[in-house]
């Protein structure tokens, strides 16, 4: 049986490197520096060898990262340090091969959700036919990464052979590729008055992100609460001079 791991997706995409001088522990380095900029493993040749072939797990410490991060930023980080380092005429095979991969891995039900961003399902993702190459594998590394332990795979990971992945070129024109960059765009103006909003609001912490493409922000923010109280006056304020004003113009 394939398995989806991290294993399997570094195999894949080191069979299809643009050229001999990428080696694997450059490979295995660039794509853990998605998670931590400064989890540095591309001189690595130990590391890169026993995570390739399952005998190792990704550390702690990365996994935990790895939780936190925004998708977007690991798509990103792909689409420069890792698809660059892909040989374009065999970009198309790694996104078949990892399908395969996906689709033949029996641990993983249709409807679990693989995307962090867009809850996008392994079915869904097995039925597509048109893919951003670093919106397919980033998101798959990160699933692999949170989701699956990458030792105790051997078995699983030597079925995952360059004759194997190459076999896929005879498929290419059944998918395409489009490039999806993300766009530098202006942050919206704020309309409100500043000095009511902060009397009566304060921002709050949070992980979440909005997983859009584009550049994008996501803050939350809360009453202002102060003893277990929050100043009605301030709010009535806030609203009849924002919110009021749209409402009555």
């Amino acid at each position: 049986m394939k398995r989806l791991c991290y294993a399997s997706l570094l195999k894949v995409i080191y069979y299809c490197r643009s050229s001999i001088d990428v080696y694997q522990k450059t490979l295995n380095g660039e794509m853990l520096l998605a998670i931590d900029p400064n989890y540095d493993l591309t001189d690595d040749d130990n590391a890169a060898s026993t995570m390739a072939a399952g005998g190792r797990n990704i550390p702690p410490e990365l996994i935990s990262k790895a939780r936190e991060v925004k998708v977007i930023d690991v798509i990103e980080h792909f689409r420069k340090k890792v698809i660059p380092k892909i040989n374009k005429a065999e970009v198309k095979i790694v996104i078949l091969a990892i399908i395969d991969v996906l689709a033949k891995d029996n641990s993983i039900p249709g409807d679990t959700k693989i995307y962090l961003s867009g809850a996008k399902t392994k079915d869904e993702i097995i039925n597509e036919t048109v893919f951003d190459p670093a919106e397919i594998i980033a998101n798959l590394f990160l699933y692999s990464v949170l989701n699956v332990k990458n030792s105790g795979l051997r078995k699983e990971v030597k079925t995952i052979s360059e004759s194997y992945v190459k076999s896929f070129h005879r498929e290419i024109n059944t998918i395409s590729v489009r490039k999806n960059e993300a766009m530098s765009t202006a942050s919206i103006k704020k309309t409100i008055q500043n000095k009511d909003f902060n009397n009566t609001f304060i921002e709050v912490d949070h992980p979440e992100t909005l997983g859009l493409k584009n550049n994008n922000e996501l803050r939350v923010f809360q009453l202002n609460i102060l003893n277990n109280k929050f100043s009605n006056r301030e709010l009535q304020k806030f609203l009849l001079g924002n919110i009021g004003r749209y409402v009555y113009s």
